[in-house]
């Protein structure tokens, strides 16, 4: 097998180099995506073009015949006609005005009830032949503002389409009003002007969305109004029906006009979609070609990979016992070769790690187990002393006792008994009290049925029992301990609660805070401390031991370990 090493850098390199797929598809998107947004800028660019050239053309109609209005430079030959004189003078200055116009228009002079007194063409106004004509519509509007010009837009009621803005003004005598005079610049004034644009469809309205001009019927309603989907504030692209528009909005409040220009922007989405559809299968197809070379070429280059990635899926799981091979000359095997040296150091020192967890419970156990033995060992032997010259019966039923306790404590001290068992043996240790303290001390077990058959810890009531007798006699000298042991769900509580003098609130925190320590307890209270440490160790949280105590009416303290030990395995 030749030893010759090859970089798989090297080859991944030269694979990237020479099957640029990613570039080039960056690249041609890119660039598509670049000149899609210069079309559409194009795009933009005219229909708002389109609309400022209406809006100034419009604005510039308006403003010619608004300042006219204003100004009234015909006022006196006006005056005059009014007052039934010659109407010569004021056509010839009507048709100056007109000539100096861009855009031609109409003009109407009607004394103070509306009546047409001098009219530019024989065509009267519809709002200008209404009996009510003074009731509403732009004369009420003067009416009420005589010394205001007002523009409106007014459309004819036999065709929506048959519009013109009009500018009006009242004709004052002094400060009396004499009559109205009215400039129509009919809609087809801006025809010649929006013809020449292109793309755009061009909308002329008043602030009440009337429409002026449309260079299309679709986007007016029956009441010849803009349809109320295209009616926004603001400039931009909207989805109107399925289909996306561009609608450059031109909002004139002085001279009450708004200008449109939608432009329909479906056929550029198309256009975009039909050319994103051809790159995507230009895309696949050469996606294609390349994967069946790169597979060819590349399939000897990923054996190394593959399995160093089976190996790391088996340690996920668990299994330390995989072992990688690669036959490559390559990083690759060097990478396979120390995963194999590290799971055999792993599993070796997983294992050197579990059997030191284990002696060191198993040693903790028995250290914790015989703290308690020396306690009531020598207080019995103290009371046997003493008996002996007393009341050797009571010495001799006190040592037939202890020996019993004895002999069940010696025997496996590592062995979990029934309940049952347990309690008879805490008889025994009762009945040695009470020949010490006499009616001095009183006690009762209660235990729930069915719950004498479950497994418990050798001697673990014991300790609790012993802290009480040490720690909770009273002033009055007298005892009483109850114990309880019920079950609850899964669980087997042992309360042993009793009537002393309790503990201080400072005290009891210090023995709770002892308890949380992971050390041996050498302080007062260790029996309670041990009983705790023994069932963490054989059980796990949050079995254990707690404490509750008011001072003046005793302690209470609560034994807590799953039923026959279903929750945690005794260590052995």
């Amino acid at each position: 097998m030749s030893n010759k090493f090859t970089s798989f850098k090297d080859s991944l390199r030269q694979a990237f180099i020479t099957y640029g797929l990613v570039p080039v598809a960056v690249v041609f998107t890119l660039l598509f995506f670049l000149f899609s947004a210069y079309v559409y800028g194009i795009l933009r660019k005219n229909n708002q073009q389109n609309n400022q050239i209406v809006s100034a053309q419009l604005q510039d109609y308006l403003s010619y015949y608004v300042s006219a209005a204003d100004t009234q430079p015909f006022l006196p030959e006006m005056l005059d006609v009014l007052k039934g004189g010659s109407t010569s003078e004021l056509y010839r200055q009507l048709y100056q005005l007109s000539n100096h116009a861009s855009a031609k228009c109409d003009f109407y002079l009607l004394d103070a009830d509306g009546n047409v007194q001098v009219s530019s063409t024989t065509k009267i106004p519809e709002y200008l032949q209404s009996e009510n004509r003074l009731m509403w519509g732009i004369l009420r509007w003067l009416q009420d503002n005589p010394e205001s010009v007002r523009i409106m837009l007014n459309r004819s009621a036999l065709s929506a389409y048959d519009s013109y803005f009009t500018v009006g003004a009242a004709v004052k005598d002094g400060s009396h009003v004499v009559g109205y005079f009215a400039f129509n610049i009919p809609h087809h004034t801006l025809n010649r002007t929006v013809s020449d644009l292109d793309y755009s469809v061009i909308v002329v309205t008043d602030n009440l969305h009337s429409v002026c001009l449309s260079t299309s019927t679709a986007y007016v309603n029956s009441l010849g109004k803009l349809r109320e989907e295209y009616r926004h504030d603001t400039s931009g692209i909207y989805k109107i029906s399925g289909s996306l528009y561009h609608v450059s909005i031109t909002h004139n409040k002085d001279l009450g006009f708004k200008v449109y220009a939608i432009l329909p922007l479906q056929m550029y989405v198309n256009s975009l979609k039909l050319a994103v559809l051809s790159f995507l299968a230009l895309l696949v197809m050469l996606i294609y070609s390349m994967n069946r070379l790169a597979h060819q070429i590349a399939a000897e280059k990923t054996q190394s990979i593959d399995a160093v990635l089976q190996g790391i899926r088996q340690v996920q799981s668990g299994n330390l016992d995989t072992v990688i091979t690669v036959y490559s000359n390559d990083e690759f095997r060097e990478i396979a070769e120390t995963y194999n040296e590290a799971t055999v150091a792993i599993q070796t020192l997983i294992e050197q790690k579990r059997q030191e967890a284990i002696h060191t419970a198993l040693a903790e156990i028995k250290q914790l187990e015989s703290q308690f033995k020396p306690h009531f060992l020598y207080n019995t032997l103290e009371n046997i002393r003493c008996l002996i010259r007393l009341d050797p019966k009571a010495a001799e039923v006190t040592l037939v006792n202890l020996a019993s306790l004895l002999r069940y404590s010696i025997r496996n001290p590592m062995e979990n008994v029934r309940l049952a068992e347990d309690i008879t043996y805490l008889n025994s240790y009762f009945e040695i009290l009470t020949i010490r303290f006499g009616e001095k001390l009183r006690y009762l077990i209660d235990i729930q049925a069915g719950a004498e058959s479950a497994t418990v810890p050798k001697l673990l009531i014991q300790p609790a029992v012993e802290n009480a007798i040490q720690y909770a006699f009273s002033e009055r000298g007298s005892l009483f301990i109850r114990i309880q042991i019920v079950m609850d769900n899964d669980n087997l509580r042992m309360i042993i609660s009793d009537d002393g003098v309790g503990i201080s609130p400072e005290l009891l925190a210090q023995v709770r805070g002892q308890l949380q320590i992971k050390c041996p307890n050498l302080t007062n209270h260790s029996g309670l401390y041990n009983i705790h440490r023994r069932i963490h160790l054989m059980y796990g949280p949050p079995y254990g031991l707690t404490i509750d105590s008011q001072v003046g009416q005793g302690t209470t303290v609560s034994i807590c370990l799953p039923i026959s030990g279903k929750e945690g395995e005794r260590v052995d």
